[in-house]
Order: structure tokens, then C-alpha cells, then sequence
């Protein structure tokens, strides 16, 4: 199993053999988008720029059926796509350059198999709950650029010591990286952190920010691209940190609560080809 411990002063340890992360599941769910042959105009392809386009959920309340929005965790009223590449204007890193592609995104209506389970994780309805001492959900991660989002509310924290994080890392090594909201009881940081050995916690990233992680509700983004970035959207603002991580080549992707009671409205892994 991989087991996610406080090592201290907000930084995870873990112990990943990878055991909870299926070898024989896939590495991203492209697949489950539709494919190349679906309706399409010249917004972007396998979309229909009219409103009420697709059917069943809509995770951002736009008339925009999840799986044929551009931005399905952004509100917008055109589904615009300048570039073409299937990634709405409202949520592309790139908005002009036809390099990314939705690779997964999962509204939580249900808990796909491929996430591994680990703590207190509670299914509601389009939402997931982690809460507990240490909570979270991993899947395996083909490594490369992506930029990875959540919705997410705190609505409360147990500890002197909580966080949420976003993590990569390599299973069966200590070796991880994340971006995290770590709350010490007096104040909160945005971080990205690194370790190498597991014991040794490096932050090349970090930003104060106005809020507390208790009754907070935002979103939090992690960019795996070479320099790796943190990005927070909270009632107060955005605030963002970023920093240069080398050494490790990650595997699996986890979502992580510590000390916190956790809602994860959505996920989102926006991917840029090489």
C-alpha cells in the first residue's frame, strides 16, 4: 500500500511499494474522452458548440455536458477553443498553441476503480470526503507535462498540523514531490515541496496567503512541467509558487488530506505534448 505520513513542519513522508496502484490499470483515461470520429465543429474537435451539447452531468452548471465542455470544471458561455486542441480558452494553459488535451476528469458522480483508496474516504454525492488523520486517493500517472487541478473545501481541521496536497512521486521510493496548503495552527502556506530520501524536505516554493485552511473553499493546481508550479485560488485571491525539482521520475498521482475534512468537488489533468 502506499502509506502517506506527517513527517513534520507540513512535509510528507511516504512509504510507497505502489502495492494499492494496480499495474495493469491504465497510465491516464484518455480513452474515456471521446474520440477523434465524434461531432465536431470548428471550435475543436469531438465538440458541439451549441448549448445543451452531450448529456448526462455537468459538473460547472453551463449546459455544457461534461464530456463535450472544453473547461468541464469552468462556467462559460461559448465553450470557445482559439487553438483548436479540444481545451477551452477559459482553462488552456496555452490558449494559442494547439498542445494540450483534456487526459482525464473526474466529477466524482461515482469513485473510478483505478483510484486506490487509503484512510477515510467518503463517497457524496458528485464529491468525494477525505478526512481523518491521512486520507487520500492514488491512481498511476504516466510522468510528463500536465497540469493538474482540484475543487476542494476544508470545512474543518483536527490537528495543530493540516494540509492538503497534490502529489507525484515514484513508487516503491521515497521519492515524491507535491504542492501543498499546510496549515501550523497560526497561519497558512502554499508549498511545493520535494524529499529525495523520505527525510530531507525541501521547499524551492512558498507562499503565505491571507486565509486559514479550515472553512476554505478554492481550487489548488499543480504544473509537473520542467519548472514545477503551485497555484492557489482562494476567496482572497490567487497566490502561486514554483521552483525547480529534480531526481525523480514519478508513477502515480495522489490526492491527500491531513489532519482535515476534505470535499474534492472535481479533478482535472489538462496534459501538453511534448
Amino acid at each position: 500500500m502506499i502509506a502517506i505520513l506527517l513527517a513534520g513542519c507540513g512535509r510528507l513522508g511516504f512509504d510507497a511499494t505502489g502495492d494499492e496502484v494496480a499495474d495493469d490499470q491504465p497510465d491516464d483515461m484518455a480513452d474515456d474522452l471521446p474520440g477523434d470520429d465524434g461531432p465536431g465543429d470548428d471550435g475543436g474537435p469531438m465538440f458541439d458548440a451549441a448549448i445543451g451539447c452531450g448529456s448526462g452531468h455537468d459538473e460547472d452548471g453551463d449546459e455544457f455536458a461534461d464530456d463535450c465542455d472544453r473547461c468541464p470544471h469552468v462556467s462559460t458561455l461559448l465553450n470557445a477553443d482559439r487553438d483548436n486542441d479540444g481545451v477551452g480558452d477559459d482553462c488552456d494553459p496555452q490558449p494559442d498553441v494547439a498542445a494540450q488535451s483534456i487526459a482525464r476528469f473526474d466529477a466524482f458522480a461515482s469513485l473510478p476503480a483505478d483510484w486506490a483508496q487509503s484512510g477515510t474516504v467518503v463517497k457524496l454525492d458528485d464529491a468525494i470526503r477525505l478526512s481523518g488523520g491521512a486520507s487520500s486517493i492514488s491512481r498511476p500517472w504516466a510522468n510528463g507535462t500536465s497540469l493538474f487541478m482540484i475543487g476542494f473545501t476544508v470545512s474543518a481541521i483536527a490537528s495543530d498540523e493540516a494540509l492538503l496536497a497534490l502529489i507525484v512521486g515514484e513508487g516503491g521510493t521515497p521519492r515524491i514531490y507535491y504542492c501543498e496548503l499546510y496549515d501550523d495552527a497560526t497561519s497558512m502556506l502554499l508549498q511545493l515541496t520535494y524529499t529525495l530520501n523520505g527525510a530531507d524536505y525541501i521547499h524551492p516554493g512558498l507562499q503565505s496567503t491571507a486565509e486559514r485552511l479550515s472553512d476554505l473553499s478554492g481550487t489548488l493546481a499543480m504544473s509537473t512541467d520542467t519548472s514545477k508550479s503551485c497555484r492557489a485560488v482562494l476567496p482572497s485571491g490567487a497566490v502561486g509558487a514554483e521552483g525547480t525539482v529534480g531526481g525523480i521520475t514519478p508513477d502515480f498521482f495522489t490526492l491527500y488530506a491531513q489532519n482535515a475534512m476534505a470535499t474534492i468537488d472535481w479533478m482535472i489533468e489538462i496534459r501538453t505534448d511534448p
